[in-house]
């Protein structure tokens, strides 16, 4: 929140600023001579004229300005508008309710569509107490012509579009004396005339506390920001109170000047407020679009609200940091909230989240009771929304075509709702060939193509399509994955169950196993690929699997394992049920990755030595080192480091792979605790069986027992075998006796980060004779 305060020859400017239009229109009152009738009149002082005057047959106790053109006028029994235009008369709006009898009046609005107004007035409360007052308002519907008396000191219209409505609804915001909670003050948000057949919003009701030496503080002045959706409360000595209109929550409170409030004004190019105190001064208040959503998120340690700032990002269409953009969408997610998860995705209008990975994330869902899946909703908001991207019109065109759709999708083409692509082409060839050939056409896709297509389409209109279009996709997915394989900075993609069985010939040659998975070789033209097939059973969690992928996609270094893509499919398998054979449906969960050919680490320390062992062995702790250095820098903890996940390709050089159990830490954290046991035993750090506790620390631990197998050979870490078994006088030995030492230590605390561990290697000359290992 910003506060600027002008010395006086700068006040004038800003208020010539503020009130440009009111400062040529001037309402001047006086009294007649001998009568208690008003004489208004109305000047126009850039052109030196006046524009209307009016006797008026009441005393006028207040008036204002409510719109540019409209003047509101109170005397003591009625209020009248005049409008500037034309010559029309003051016209009686309603008469003043009793309780507003005795009353100084101190302010009079209108809702924006001039539909709804509110009278508000101060008395004394306690009449041996004058500085205590309370407050008396009057809401009118100028539709229905009818009047409520409410309790308020302050009030104000906001026009805001309730999430779920197509429609903006209107709200009356009113600030009231407490009845049970001494000298403070209640918050009160409540929509006018809701329709019926929207979602309804729940009055909201909160109180507003003041510090002991402000007790005797009223406030003045409400203000709403339709920028942020925010309401401003000022009250008479300077305290400013912000909250959410939606939520009624209260996001910001400071004391913006010592000196008494006068009067208040919107400021709608920036979205907050001007105001004038009792010394003359005018002052400015904003929000700060840069600070306002991390203070809301993460500095405020009591507000902690990220619904609250990825609603404050959106309606003003702030710059979030991306990363921030991932933890209020990981938030969202985790607490089921997927339609504001998938609101977010799609109206951020970076697009940071816009990607395959979230739609992934959405297809394996849990279903929630008596609403619909995770991915319908993230499409129909995206449907909603805007035009969807080539990836996201494949995906739609997907789901609907499998549940008999077509129909749909005509319609989203029709609406241009969708991207047309060659691959959205291609899928839609297999069951509809005149509208694969209007997709072709909106993709400007080789007018040969298209043309020969059309012509083939004549002949085949009317017979279903078989196997052969089935092959023709499967080949241009092949064609795609063969391009992701070649080129290093391509993203990785979703990939289809048949693409994957087909590429490894049915799942029939094995490279690799564990307890979760089995991994099988696949055969591109472009080289070869590593498909992992995960077991799917009572313990399996797609929450895993996402974590996994989100993991994977994030981590991209020369000594991590490239991953290539995933899939989530369901495939109907015959299987014998109660006696009966049946149709089950059975998620597919796989993840492809480039081919190492030289196997596991775990392979390589029970095999022959193969040329300078020394040499190989300190390149793979020296790569092992950078790669978890990186991994540590965009804040993932493995948590699963063993020879089995270490793979080494042509060049010996080492790649850390199976992310299964690994973690994304937030920036701010640096360890988290668990009831779960992480890790492969004997590789685990004592602190996570003892206490359950997770850091870096964990994975250094797990580093520090691979490079004592590096070293020794064996499955302990004795440090006389160590002294026996190799040449003491070689510096690197030496160095990395030392360094594997400290990693196992059981206080985490003395074990080094890994960016010490690179530091200490780094020391040495990088040619050392090969040492003697026995």
């Amino acid at each position: 929140m910003e506060t600027k305060l002008q010395r006086r020859k700068l006040e004038l400017f800003v208020l010539e600023r503020m009130f440009r239009f009111f400062w040529s229109l001037l309402n001047f009152t006086a009294r007649l001579p001998g009568t208690v009738h008003d004489h208004l009149q109305i000047f126009n002082i850039e052109a030196k004229t006046r524009m209307k005057r009016k006797n008026m047959c009441e005393e006028v106790v207040f008036w204002k300005w409510i719109t540019p053109k409209l003047l509101g006028l109170v005397t003591q029994v009625s209020v009248y508008h005049w409008s500037i235009e034309g010559d029309a008369e003051p016209i009686k709006m309603f008469d003043r309710t009793a309780n507003l009898a005795n009353t100084r009046i101190i302010n009079y609005r209108c809702d924006l569509a001039e539909k709804w107004l509110v009278l508000i007035g101060l008395a004394s409360d306690v009449p041996e107490k004058p500085h205590l007052v309370k407050g008396d308002a009057q809401l009118f519907s100028v539709d229905q012509q009818c009047s409520q008396a409410l309790r308020a000191h302050a009030a104000c219209f906001a026009t805001f579009k309730v999430p779920g409505n197509e429609n903006l609804s209107t709200f009356i915001c009113y600030v009231s004396k407490a009845t049970n909670a001494g000298h403070t003050f209640e918050l009160h948000v409540v929509e006018l005339g809701a329709r019926t057949e929207e979602p309804g919003f729940s009055k909201k009701q909160v109180g507003i506390f003041f510090t002991p030496r402000l007790l005797i503080d009223a406030s003045l002045a409400m203000e709403f920001s339709q920028k942020y959706g925010l309401i401003s409360v000022i009250t008479k000595l300077g305290v400013l109170f912000i909250y959410d209109l939606e939520t009624a929550t209260q996001v910001y409170r400071d004391r913006i000047t010592s000196d008494p409030i006068l009067l208040t004004a919107e400021s709608s190019t920036t979205g907050g407020f001007y105001a004038i105190n009792t010394r003359g001064q005018v002052l400015h208040a904003t929000i700060n679009d840069a600070t306002i959503v991390p203070f809301v998120r993460i500095q405020c340690m009591q507000l902690n609200n990220y619904k609250l700032a990825a609603n404050l990002a959106k309606r003003a269409n702030l710059p979030v940091a991306k990363d921030l953009v991932v933890q209020i969408f990981q938030e969202l997610f985790s607490q089921t909230e997927y339609k504001e998860a998938a609101e977010l995705a799609v109206e951020f209008p970076q697009g940071h989240l816009r990607t395959p990975e979230t739609i992934a994330k959405f297809k394996i869902a849990p279903l929630q009771l008596g609403q619909a899946s995770p991915l319908l909703q993230y499409f129909d908001t995206l449907l909603t929304k805007s035009k969807l991207d080539a990836y996201e019109s494949l995906e739609l065109s997907r789901l609907a075509i499998n549940q008999n759709g077509r129909n749909l999708l005509e319609g989203w083409l029709a609406d241009e709702k969708l991207e047309c692509s060659e691959e959205l082409g291609n899928f839609v060839k297999r069951v509809d060939n005149d509208l694969a050939l209007k997709i072709y056409t909106k993709a400007r896709e080789n007018p040969i193509v298209v043309a020969a297509f059309s012509e083939g389409s004549i002949l085949s209109s009317n017979i279903t399509p078989g196997p052969s279009s089935e092959i023709a996709d499967l080949a241009s997915e092949i064609e795609a994955l063969e391009r992701i394989l070649s080129d290093a900075s391509a993203q990785p993609t979703r990939l289809s169950y048949a693409l994957l069985r087909s590429v490894t010939n049915n799942f029939s040659k094995v490279i690799g196993h564990g307890g979760f998975a089995v991994v099988y070789q696949g055969v591109l033209q472009n080289g070869k690929i590593a498909v992992k097939k995960l077991s799917i059973s009572d313990g399996f969690s797609d929450e895993l699997f996402v974590d996994e992928i989100e993991c994977l996609t994030k981590a991209k270094h020369n000594n991590v394992v490239r991953y290539l893509g995933y899939c989530a499919d369901t495939q109907g398998e015959l299987m014998e049920f109660n006696g009966r054979c049946v149709i089950a449906e059975v998620p597919k969960r796989l993840l492809c990755f480039e081919y190492v050919p030289n196997g596991s680490l775990h392979r390589y320390l029970k095999g022959k030595p193969c040329g300078d062992e020394w040499q190989v062995r300190y390149k793979i702790i020296k790569g092992i080192c950078q790669g978890l250095q990186y991994l540590h820098k965009i804040r993932i903890n493995h948590l699963d480091l063993k020879p089995g996940n270490i793979l080494l390709d042509v060049g010996m050089e080492p790649k850390i792979a199976d992310f299964g159990l690994s973690r994304c830490f937030d920036e701010e954290q640096s360890r988290v605790f668990t009831k779960h046991v992480y890790g492969t035993p004997g590789y685990i750090a004592p602190e996570i069986i003892n206490s359950g506790e997770i850091s870096f620390k964990s994975d250094i631990f797990a580093f520090g027992i691979i490079m004592i197998k590096l070293l020794t050979g064996h499955n302990d870490y004795d440090i006389e075998r160590w002294h026996k078994s190799l040449n003491r006088d070689c510096p690197q030995v030496k160095r990395c006796i030392e360094i594997a030492q400290a990693c196992v230590d059981d206080d985490q605390h003395k074990r080094p980060a890994i960016s010490e561990i690179i530091h200490k290697l780094d020391e040495l000359e990088t040619t050392v004779d090969s040492p003697a290992i026995n």
